[in-house]
């Protein structure tokens, strides 16, 4: 608490202070202190202004690795958080009234590269809530999914805009977060925020009654049209209602209804 504090005031620890919480943590007390405890100060951490730094400063001077050796920060990690935080400041700034659980984030970073059998028993320490668990363990899967996916996609180079919304649509918005944050390319950064920015909205303009009235049959054929209507508009081929109506009877005009 006292280094998160310091540093979140900006106040230096005097040379006394600093030895005592390192002979403090080699003397084991951080293996005394309650598994909750550990996990509120972990999560407080993750909501302060100067959470990289914290961090950082846990690091250096052994907390993390008290808590467990693999919880020590690497190049890796420290890089990941600090892209974290550059994208939650973009997101605080673009999506003010975005909700978006930081404790996840931030400890999701923490725990990366953490084996899943090792991670289960350092959750289990420092009596972490069970569902918030399952999301870091799920946010930690995903994001390699969706990176992968995002890789597939540029180097495709067709029908990018699609792709990118298939593969993003109906994901919880800290994964798709933490993928910025993991996004190891310009371009593939850009796909990220163009489909928080434009692609996530857009839907067709025209629905099932307009198309009853077009003479289509009430069938599955409604939905594969008004799908077909949407990946037109992803690409930016369709701008209004009227060009939709036009393209549905041009491009389906073999169903209608006889």
């Amino acid at each position: 608490m006292g280094i998160r504090f310091s540093s979140k005031f900006g106040l230096r620890l005097s040379r006394e202070t600093e030895r005592l919480f390192k002979k403090m943590v080699e003397m084991g007390f951080i293996d005394k202190l309650n598994g909750g405890r550990i996990f509120k100060e972990l999560s407080l951490t993750c909501i302060e202004e100067k959470v990289v730094e914290i961090f950082e400063r846990f690091d250096r001077e052994g907390i993390l690795r008290a808590i467990s050796p693999p919880l020590g920060l690497t190049m890796a990690k420290e890089k990941l958080l600090h892209a974290t935080k550059e994208v939650l400041l973009w997101q605080a700034y673009t999506f003010p009234r975005m909700n978006v659980d930081k404790v996840l984030l931030y400890l999701s970073a923490i725990f990366k590269e953490v084996e899943p059998w090792v991670m289960d028993r350092i959750m289990k320490r420092i009596s972490m809530p069970v569902h918030v668990q399952k999301r870091i363990k799920e946010l930690l899967k995903n994001v390699v999914l969706i990176i992968s996916g995002l890789q597939t996609i540029l180097f495709a180079k067709k029908n990018i805009n699609v792709f990118t919304y298939r593969l993003l649509k109906g994901r919880f918005n800290e994964l798709i977060l933490f993928a910025m944050a993991h996004a190891d390319s310009e371009e593939m950064r850009e796909l990220l925020v163009k489909y928080f920015v434009k692609l996530s909205s857009i839907k067709p303009l025209i629905g099932g009654k307009d198309l009853l009235s077009l003479k289509f049959r009430p069938s599955k054929l409604i939905g594969d049209i008004l799908d077909a209507v949407l990946e037109e508009k992803l690409e930016g081929k369709l701008t209004c209602k009227e060009e939709e109506i036009f393209w549905v009877m041009e491009n389906f005009k073999h169903k209608f209804q006889i």
